[in-house]
């Protein structure tokens, strides 16, 4: 009985990641009926976001968590303005953010010295931000036009593999794991053989804490009502 109760509060703890994943993942689907396969590799790279604020920087786990979760947003904006909206519309501002990007990537992946690298990602990233300058100025359309129901899908494949791809090459195939003593050791005991991590429940609170805001999002706010509008009919909204 008490390795069944041990088990179930295990499963909690790892429950409670998955619904955050599958809450973002189906908000999306719902709302723009598109299926966003890149969702994971954008997951993946906030942790390794956080695993370079905590390792390389030295930084401690509360303030890397919410750095993590800023970078990891930043992305998947750059994902939505790189793979999505150019299906849907072809601005000035996606073509600049598409040759900044290049510019950028082609700056990790070449061979010269680091600083000559540096200064070629930072004109790409500069181009990258005017680009994002000129679509939020709004800027109008070159062209506007109806997309296929699956090139979206493959769309976020395409960026699935560009991302994963990006963190294979600059942190390797192997495991990486945060150091042993980022996340809090302390266990509380609620019976023989039955225990219960400080870190479990910071993932159980923070969980809840979370769907109950975003319930309170979408329910209670403008913002919220936008969303459920294009849910129900993105013509109409």
């Amino acid at each position: 009985m008490s390795q069944l109760l041990q088990q179930l509060i295990n499963g909690l703890s790892s429950g409670a990641v998955y619904a955050l994943f599958a809450l973002g993942f189906t908000l999306v689907f719902s709302v723009l009926d598109l299926l966003n396969l890149a969702h994971g590799a954008v997951y993946m790279w906030g942790a390794f976001i956080g695993w370079i604020l905590v390792s390389r920087l030295g930084l401690p786990f509360l303030v890397a968590l919410p750095g993590a979760m800023i970078g990891a947003g930043l992305l998947a904006v750059l994902l939505d303005r790189l793979a999505f909206k150019p299906l849907r519309a072809l601005t000035p501002g996606s073509g600049l953010l598409w040759v900044g990007f290049l510019l950028a990537l082609f700056a990790l992946v070449i061979g010269w010295s680091l600083p000559v690298r540096l200064a070629v990602a930072g004109i790409g990233v500069a181009i990258m931000l005017a680009g994002l300058a000129m679509d939020e100025r709004g800027i109008g359309p070159i062209r506007e036009r109806e997309v296929p129901h699956l090139a979206p899908m493959i769309s976020s494949i395409g960026a699935s593999i560009i991302l994963v791809s990006l963190a294979q090459g600059r942190f390797g195939t192997q495991q990486t794991r945060f150091p042993p003593d980022t996340f809090p050791l302390t266990r509380f005991q609620l019976g023989t053989n039955i225990s219960v991590s400080l870190l479990q429940l910071t993932i159980l609170v923070c969980a809840i804490v979370l769907m109950v805001l975003l319930r309170l999002l979408i329910a209670r706010t403008n913002i919220g009502r936008a969303i459920r509008a294009i849910a129900w009919s993105q013509r109409t909204a």
